[in-house]
């Protein structure tokens, strides 16, 4: 009986571990260039939370020569996420994280740009019905309320982008409670930053597609073309693969991309999934899941 007992209880811990390990997101850098079609993850770096705790939405920011990972922090299970930064040294090793903003709701996907020599970070407050936007007082560990962007929606991710002298706010939505957060891609668009009624695209929503919808990271330039991350949801495991679209057409009542490259753990059996890609000069960052 004791020995059952011993081995029912191995066995439950076993599941548990199992399956928080499915869920766990780990961060990756890699010290390159980003070269779209060029992403090899085995050339990246792993930087493994502690045991109860997962690590996701990495966003990395270049400062004073020294690199800078903002991202989701929190803990298994029941977790309410929190935002943490944490500082990558030259020799790889990098400082302890430091908790840069929690509040009474979850807090996810920092997403950190530059304006006029400030930075600005609007991470994702859905849960508050919400879209906010942060200043840094003093890089990178003070942030202090701006504005709220929106009101009283249920919007993820919120990617911001200028382009030709206009702000465009990438996100997605649960709404109806029915529909998916994974499959409904909506655009706002606003010549002031700091202002609280954004125009919705005409087109809204322009895109709805599971396997390629959701913002994955900041949207980008090279040259003249732009190119947007985005979540691959259509399998069983939640953020599967980042693909790549280049988009074609942005104004605003038009919107047009084409898919060009896919970041897909289907030819890395080290991983499950990779779910977000962000860069800055010689430095990509992702985060994913370790197979098991």
């Amino acid at each position: 009986l004791r020995m059952f007992v011993r081995n029912c209880f191995r066995y439950l811990v076993y599941k548990i571990d199992r399956y928080l390990s499915r869920n766990k997101f780990i961060l990756l850098y890699s010290r390159d260039e980003l070269v779209i079609g060029k992403i090899d993850i085995n050339n990246f770096v792993k930087l493994i939370p502690p045991k109860k705790d997962f690590w996701a939405d990495p966003f990395v920011i270049e400062f004073q020569n020294n690199y800078y990972i903002f991202f989701e922090e929190g803990k298994y299970p029941g977790y309410k996420g929190q935002l943490s930064v944490l500082k990558l040294n030259s020799d790889g090793t990098y400082d302890r994280p430091k908790v840069i903003l929690e509040k009474p709701y979850h807090l996810s996907y920092p997403f950190i740009f530059e304006n006029n020599g400030n930075y600005y970070m609007i991470p994702e407050t859905s849960a508050n019905k919400t879209v906010e936007l942060y200043k840094c007082k003093k890089f990178p560990f003070e942030w202090e309320f701006s504005i709220y962007l929106m009101k009283d929606v249920i919007l993820q991710d919120p990617t911001l982008f200028f382009y030709n002298d206009i702000w465009w706010l990438f996100v997605t939505t649960k709404s109806p409670k029915s529909s998916s957060s994974n499959d409904q891609l909506l655009i706002y668009y606003s010549q002031d930053l700091f202002f609280d009624d954004w125009t919705p695209h005409a087109g809204n929503p322009v895109i709805t597609d599971v396997s390629n919808c959701r913002p994955a990271g900041k949207i980008f330039m090279e040259g003249n073309k732009i190119f947007r991350p985005a979540q691959n949801n259509a399998s069983n495991q939640y953020g599967y693969s980042v693909k790549i679209n280049e988009i074609e057409l942005l104004t605003p009542t038009e919107f047009r991309e084409r898919l060009i490259f896919e970041i897909s753990p289907g030819e890395h059996k080290e991983f499950a999934a990779i779910h977000t890609l962000n860069f800055t000069k010689n430095m990509i960052v992702m985060d994913g899941i370790e197979a098991r």
